[in-house]
């Protein structure tokens, strides 16, 4: 998801060479066999020289530590279990792992000044222009809801967004009833679905009963973001 790729084609490390690609035991059969059932292309995939699939990779120092490394069987390698590229199974983020993401993606620079948790200004999401089916509108907005409870406020902010945009491509009975559920929710989800209907297209159009209580929970409020989100939200 972060964009790395697998270890064990990384051209520093040498595995191409180490992998038996033909005769018995090769890779391929291991591969064919359970629990994977990958066919030969997919297994090339996975496994063979990265150019021939990613022209634009970056091959970086050799991690047979990293998460992205495959334990592999000693009889797909050459040299069995005395291959460098015979690793045990492995769960940990390795040290460079953590490097290379540092710099693929680093922390922005923070102010002094804390970050405003309503702002959408620094939130980004792709836009999709076909309507999402039911199951893709629930696992998205599941998702959303996880996600606005983050402690990351940048996640938070993300989060919103997307619902933003999801909101006017869900039927209206189901917008309806993500606002109404939101308001017995905790403050970070009544906060952020407040702010994702008040930035959302449009398109959106609240029904008298999603409005009405976005309306009473703003009165009742006494937290001033909270209480001036769901305040501009009602007004939709």
């Amino acid at each position: 998801a972060l964009s790395l790729l697998h270890e064990q084609q990384n051209p520093t490390l040498g595995c191409h060479d180490e992998i038996k690609w033909d005769g018995p035991g090769n890779v391929f059969e291991y591969f064919a066999g359970t629990p994977n059932f990958w066919p030969p292309e997919l297994v090339t995939r996975n496994l063979g020289f990265i150019g021939n699939t990613d022209p634009d990779y970056v091959a970086g120092e050799a991690d047979p530590r990293s998460i992205m490394m495959y334990s592999l069987p000693g009889n797909v390698f050459k040299r069995g279990n005395e291959s460098p590229c015979r690793v045990d199974k492995n769960y940990d983020i390795s040290t460079k792992d953590k490097q290379v993401i540092a710099r693929l993606y680093p922390v922005p620079q923070l102010t002094t000044q804390s970050p405003i948790d309503t702002d959408l200004a620094s939130a980004h999401v792709r836009t999709t222009t076909a309507m999402p089916d039911a199951d893709e509108a629930r696992d998205a907005t599941e998702r959303i809801l996880a996600d606005l409870e983050s402690e990351n406020v940048y996640v938070r902010r993300n989060a919103r967004a997307r619902l933003a945009e999801l909101l006017p491509k869900l039927p209206p009975t189901d917008a309806t009833a993500l606002v109404l559920k939101s308001q017995t929710g905790s403050y970070r989800v009544q906060l952020g679905v407040a702010v994702a209907v008040s930035g959302a297209p449009e398109a959106l159009v609240l029904s008298k009963e999603a409005k009405s209580s976005l309306a009473n929970n703003s009165r009742l409020e006494k937290d001033a973001s909270l209480k001036g989100a769901l305040g501009k939200a009602s007004q939709r």
